[in-house]
């Protein structure tokens, strides 16, 4: 295995002024160092990243997320077995924590069906919270996984996420409802766990979103 500090993409030498902004009382280690790199590669200065880490970690105490860490690493995570997964996958099929597939230069992929999310069945067998808990061990299963794999390699492995926008027949109608599980996904959780993601495919895009996602480019 490579150390931390040998992985290439990694701002491992931002690192110091990283742990002298946050202060006295942060632990060393591979882990931590991983996710200190991610924040500050993530933003376009140091004190900004060390600004957002130390919200975050205001944030996990407040939700718990340390014990979902501890958790996932405890042994190989299976999104299966994370809270409330049935019902999720049910309403919303998808696999971000992991397919088992690698593209060529060996970053691991992710799907999510954003077209066959049905956010009305979501929202009325899973409550908001249960939908956090999930989705934080969706994300502290990726944030794992992307260690390892750096380490084993020595070079930074981010995710290709693929996005498939392939519409079932009525649910257009209640696409525009509960959209606080998508949201609380995209502004309360993506800035926990930066850098994740190098690239997103979008697949089967509707013509309404390719009409207003072209004159915005």
């Amino acid at each position: 295995l490579f150390a931390v500090t040998d992985i290439e993409g990694l701002p491992t030498k931002q690192l110091p002024e990283m742990r002298r902004l946050l202060g006295v009382g942060w632990m060393a280690s591979d882990s931590v160092d991983f996710e200190m790199a991610l924040f500050v590669l993530g933003h376009s200065s140091v004190k900004k990243a060390a600004k957002q880490y130390k919200k975050t970690q205001k944030w996990r105490a407040q939700i718990g997320a340390d014990a979902i860490r501890k958790a996932v690493r405890s042994e190989e995570p299976n999104h299966l077995q994370f809270p409330c997964s049935g019902a999720i996958q049910q309403a919303w099929p998808h696999n971000l924590s992991h397919l088992g597939t690698f593209c060529r230069d060996g970053s691991p992929m992710g799907v999510t069906r954003i077209g066959l999310a049905d956010l009305s069945r979501l929202a009325s067998s899973v409550k908001l919270e249960h939908f956090q808990t999930y989705m934080i061990y969706v994300f502290e299963s990726r944030l794992w996984l992307l260690e390892r794999l750096s380490l084993a390699c020595g070079q930074l492995r981010q995710f290709v996420d693929v996005h498939d926008f392939t519409l079932k027949k009525g649910l257009i109608q209640t696409f525009g409802v509960h959209l606080e599980y998508l949201q609380w996904w995209v502004r309360g959780l993506s800035p926990h766990y930066p850098e994740q993601v190098r690239r997103i495919v979008l697949v089967n895009t509707p013509p309404l979103f390719a009409a207003a996602w072209f004159p915005s480019k």
